[in-house]
């Protein structure tokens, strides 16, 4: 029994470890943090948006985060 109880362990760490990354990007969006909006190459592992940036260029990921006022009908 103790290794399923280590196999619990590390799936709640690996969970936490999600939820932690997940509230720092979105308070790093709200922010326009740079490392967020304009992600360097050596995060492709763990950001996708840095895969967008290294296939299709910088000028490309940079059009994807253009904010356009939304028109109220």
């Amino acid at each position: 029994m103790p290794a399923t109880n280590s196999i619990d362990v590390i799936a709640v760490f690996a969970s936490l470890i999600g939820i932690v990354f997940s509230v720092l990007l979105v308070y790093g969006l709200q922010q326009k943090w740079r490392w967020i909006v304009d992600p360097p190459e050596w995060m492709f592992m763990i950001y996708f948006p840095a895969v967008v940036k290294i296939v299709g260029g910088p000028n490309m990921f940079c059009a994807l985060h253009i904010s356009r006022p939304m028109a109220l009908s």
